[in-house]
């Protein structure tokens, strides 16, 4: 949403809509104390991928599949699901309670924007 490439119009779009919706409304909610937070996720080893690999290369190996998707991620590795769950934990925690209109990046380096 941040950064949207071409080929993703409709997504894209409803990401980017969604990062200005959570900023203004961290902004009219601040004064009621209400914080408001977006987390932006990049690739996270869910079902997902086993499913898509079964679509689009079942000929490699899960483990081939999932390590060539990860080539385009700078810390080169799919997320793991409680990696994005911490995020989300920390944000509904006190640690977080000054942090407000955030777009947080989940997505181990992948996006140019922060």
């Amino acid at each position: 949403g941040k950064t949207p490439g071409a080929g993703g119009a409709p997504t894209a779009v409803n990401r980017a809509a969604g990062i200005a919706m959570t900023k203004v409304l961290a902004s009219e909610f601040a004064p009621f104390g209400i914080l408001v937070n977006a987390l932006c996720p990049g690739f996270v080893l869910t079902d997902q991928w086993a499913r898509n690999h079964h679509r689009d290369a079942p000929d490699l190996t899960f483990e081939d599949y999932i390590a060539n998707r990860s080539r385009q991620i700078p810390l080169g590795r799919l997320g793991r699901p409680e990696e994005f769950a911490n995020a989300a934990c920390f944000l509904a925690s006190e640690q977080a309670s000054f942090i407000t209109g955030v777009a947080l990046n989940v997505d181990g380096g992948q996006s140019p924007a922060t």
